[in-house]
């Protein structure tokens, strides 16, 4: 009872000063910073989206030109018994790979990043003490992300290298001499 009859009367002495108000914001999550850095971040987090499904456009433009140039060896295989499923497979792992090394080199980019953002946000005066590193939650969305563009932008290339008419790829070389 005492305990309550104190916070109530430093309540009262709170809200005359005016910081009441900033404590019981700042409690829920609204405070001057998110309000001054919101906007930014939100602009900053859109042009990151834009940018990695560019590079996920790139990406999958260069796995399709690399399995148009893999035509022989992929007819080569078929001749000697591969199923179009494995080499599909193969394809697919390929770029799933290459988007788990994009998500490894990404997660350490947002290690670097996350601490320069918290250097730029504070000032010299106050300087802004945030805990912004990347958690298990971050690991875990960037890992499903890495798999999930792995297979999207990979199966393009792997149904395109492994189609129907894969079986004519197979030439053989006129030699002239």
């Amino acid at each position: 009872a005492n305990l309550s009859r104190f916070g109530n009367s430093v309540r009262a002495q709170l809200i005359g000063v005016n910081l009441w108000r900033e404590l019981s914001e700042a409690a829920t999550g609204f405070s001057k910073i998110r309000e001054e850095f919101s906007r930014p971040l939100m602009i900053l987090m859109a042009g990151v989206g834009i940018l990695l499904l560019i590079g996920c456009a790139n990406t999958s433009n260069l796995l399709l030109a690399r399995a148009a140039g893999r035509q022989p060896e992929f007819g080569t295989r078929v001749a000697l018994g591969a199923s179009r499923w494995r080499l599909t497979r193969q394809v697919l792992v390929e770029s799933i790979v290459l988007a788990g090394l994009g998500g490894v080199v990404g997660i350490g980019l947002a290690y670097w990043a996350t601490r320069l953002l918290v250097v730029f946000i504070s000032r010299e005066q106050t300087p802004v003490v945030l805990d912004v590193a990347p958690d298990a939650r971050v690991l875990v969305f960037t890992t499903a992300c890495a798999l999930l563009t792995g297979v999207l932008f990979g199966i393009a290339p792997a149904l395109r290298a492994t189609g129907p008419r894969m079986k004519t790829t197979v030439r053989v070389p006129i030699s002239r001499g």
